[in-house]
């Protein structure tokens, strides 16, 4: 997928629930006009139309996106960046993230799998893949609802545990193998470390000019180690969606 094909499938989400919202909204005319007109009715009148401005705007937004990015179609294309991706979530309908190249290309997607169809846990729980750009799965990542201490990631027929050791202002630290990884966050950066060197970093502020005409300017910038480790990549993964999970954003 390119960054011009995510832009296209938003647009067509929106376009879809603005039919389904204009069809209501005709409805409720219909029910205005043969029926006495009541607070009840205009109240869910003022919320349809409400809905509609909003799904509307959604819409333009995408549909302008699409016209202004680059129509790229393989890996080919220059990369600013090797270590660099930006972040793009959406919660709707289900959480997910993508990680695209500067060249609009998306390198790895997160996505939330549905509950019992890859594999039973103990609790209930959060649990997430990581995929690769051709489809393959790379990673799997257990996060619980309720019992946030521990975060389990299954990759490369490895099962990690990491275990949550204590918190402080901006910090959360987990343990791993007498190994120390930790969430060091504010207002603008998270850093993601293992005993005490940068694994991945997220930031949002400036970007460059020409990554705009495919990215809004605030879109987090993902940094990667460029000596990173694939098993401490798929940590860092995992700490990435724990924080979004927790904070909403980054």
């Amino acid at each position: 997928m390119n960054i011009k094909e995510y832009y296209s499938s938003l647009k067509n989400v929106y376009f879809n629930q603005l039919v389904i919202i204009g069809v209501s909204a005709t409805i409720c005319i219909f029910i205005m006009i043969y029926f006495e007109i009541t607070i009840f009715h205009k109240l869910i009148f003022i919320s349809i139309g409400t809905l509609l401005v909003y799904f509307y705007s959604k819409y333009f937004y995408f549909s302008y996106r699409e016209s202004k990015a680059s129509n790229l179609l393989n890996s080919q294309e220059k990369v600013l960046q090797h270590n660099q991706f930006l972040l793009l979530q959406e919660t709707n309908p289900s959480f997910q993230l993508k990680l695209f190249k500067s060249n609009g290309i998306c390198e790895w997607e997160i996505s939330e799998v549905k509950k019992g169809s890859m594999m039973k846990t103990k609790y209930r729980s959060h649990l997430f893949e990581l995929k690769k750009r051709d489809g393959s799965t790379l990673a799997l990542f257990k996060i619980p609802r309720f019992q946030k201490s521990v975060l389990e990631i299954i990759a490369s027929d490895k099962k990690m545990r990491l275990n949550f050791v204590t918190k402080g202002k901006g910090k959360e630290i987990f343990s791993l193998n007498q190994q120390q990884f930790s969430i060091d966050k504010n207002s603008s950066i998270i850093q993601l470390l293992k005993d005490g060197t940068v694994l991945m970093k997220s930031e949002i502020g400036l970007m460059p000019l020409n990554w705009q005409k495919q990215f809004a300017p605030n879109t987090p910038i993902i940094e990667i180690n460029e000596k990173v480790e694939l098993l401490d990549f798929y940590i860092a993964v995992c700490l990435l969606i724990y924080c979004l999970q927790k904070y909403k954003k980054l």
